[in-house]
């Protein structure tokens, strides 16, 4: 069964559980759910700086508050910050893309309300 975000989850964190085995090591993303005005708006700011291509990394920026278990091909520790999403989103765009998918909908990840702020 579909599940959809509500007017209640405005300013929420949400936790994201991106892990593959449920037993291994956390590893999600906690992100506020991205709304059509957050989309509009964002849109409108990006088309204003002539990055309108662009917008979607910056909802991840927006949305993204903390992540855990993000490391490189090395293992070395990402820190969340929304310049190492920009960064991320040049460097691994399919990655990323599949994030915003997994962020734009709660019907694509176990979803569990977080007191990150």
């Amino acid at each position: 069964m579909p599940k959809f975000f509500t007017d209640d989850f405005k300013g929420k964190t949400l936790y994201y559980d991106l892990r593959e085995n449920t037993a291994g090591p956390k590893e999600g993303v906690y992100a506020r759910p991205i709304f059509e005005s957050d989309y509009i708006s964002i849109s409108r700011k990006c088309e204003a700086d002539g990055k309108k291509n662009l917008a979607w990394v910056e909802m991840l920026a927006f949305a993204i508050v903390d992540w855990c278990g993000f490391v490189t091909v090395e293992g070395k520790e990402i820190p969340c910050t929304p310049d190492n999403i920009r960064k991320l989103c040049e460097s691994d765009p399919v990655q990323m893309r599949h994030l915003y998918v997994v962020i734009g909908s709660a019907s694509h990840a176990q979803v569990e309300i977080a007191e990150k702020n």
